[in-house]
């Protein structure tokens, strides 16, 4: 699936902020569990997944409170049903 541009941005300036949440699974998933790669922060097509493994077609979402704010649950279900 082919990331566009804003994503690609998007998905670098995420990197540099992780949540505390973020972090402590990807200091856990960098290690390569299990033989398989994750990605951090990985564009997807219009989006940016938090966590990706391309081998076991695997994407791994942390939402926090900031995912209960606003019109953010309509956009989390149209990611998932997209992704």
């Amino acid at each position: 699936m082919k990331a566009n541009r804003r994503s690609i941005q998007l998905a670098r300036a995420q990197r540099r902020s992780m949540s505390l949440p973020e972090v402590l699974l990807w200091q856990l998933l960098r290690r390569s569990p299990c033989g398989v790669r994750f990605r951090r922060q990985y564009a997807i097509g219009p989006f940016v997944a938090d966590f990706y493994c391309r081998a076991a077609k695997l994407v791994i979402e942390i939402d926090g409170q900031a995912h209960a704010a606003g019109n953010r649950g309509v956009r989390d279900e149209a990611r998932d049903a997209w992704l």
